[in-house]
């Protein structure tokens, strides 16, 4: 096998999430990878709603960097700047690679998706969420989209006895190009779980207390519902991780933080 040092082409991978640890894997025997990742280990997002209402899960989540790549190396930083042609990271080291990836993803409110970059504080969070759940009576999720779902059913499934309501500003559930039949189902299951829905009109504003933080409130949406919990989540606010993008690339951002792609 080929020495690191003595390959041809070099290559950076901003980003250690899914796209980014398999782009690095293939390319590992191949090519000198760098990969640069601010977490201290890969988290498993799609484990991650299910970990808040059953923290046995949490343990499966984070899997550590430090047997990913047999000759390339993880580099536990953020970039701060990347133009095409070098990655400037925060600590200050710059990489001037043949190749960049981009591989940073979106981000997400918590739970869907950890906020932070240490797994053992991540941890805390979690299981502090837990606690917080398990004291609740009622639960408020706001948005009715994909992650909405998916966590009023993991609710459901761990706590027969908490009330859960859903709240969207869309008409119903799932907005989106999804055939009718899906929404037919899930409305049916949602129905069968004791699930409120509170849909087609915004909230005149969000709660006092914060997201995932234990306290009674009360809230009214602008056709004059009144919402009341002991705790609630944001379900919705994906947002691309693009903001480090600059010369060249910058021009490819769109307003909406994506990247158009190149085209000849």
């Amino acid at each position: 096998m080929n020495d690191p040092a003595s390959l041809q082409s070099s290559i950076a991978i901003i980003g250690g999430g899914y796209a980014g640890i398999n782009v690095a894997k293939a390319l590992d025997e191949h090519a000198a990878v760098t990969l640069v990742e601010p977490k201290d280990a890969f988290v498993h997002n799609i484990a991650t709603l299910r970990a808040v209402v059953r923290p046995e899960f949490l343990l499966r989540m984070f899997l550590p960097y430090d047997h990913l790549l047999a000759r390339g190396r993880v580099v536990r930083d953020r970039a701060v700047r990347v133009d095409g042609r070098s990655v400037e990271l925060a600590s200050g080291t710059r990489l001037t690679p043949d190749i960049i990836v981009l591989a940073t993803g979106s981000s997400y409110p918590f739970p869907a998706k950890s906020d932070t970059d240490s797994t053992r504080d991540a941890l805390k969070q979690y299981r502090s969420a837990h606690e917080h759940l398990e004291r609740a009576r009622r639960v408020m999720l706001l948005g009715a989209g994909a992650v909405g779902l998916e966590f009023a059913g993991e609710f459901a499934a761990a706590w027969l006895d908490k009330e859960i309501v859903l709240v969207d500003q869309a008409e119903q559930i799932l907005p989106g190009p999804y055939d009718q039949r899906l929404r037919d189902e899930l409305n049916r299951q949602l129905r069968d779980l004791g699930v409120e829905q509170v849909m087609g009109s915004p909230l005149t504003g969000l709660p006092e207390i914060a997201a995932g933080q234990p306290g009674r409130f009360s809230v009214s949406t602008a056709a004059g519902t009144a919402v009341d919990a002991d705790i609630w989540f944001r379900c919705y606010g994906i947002a691309p991780q693009t903001g480090y993008l600059a010369g060249d690339l910058l021009a490819a951002r769109t307003p909406g933080g994506t990247c158009r792609s190149r085209r000849n």
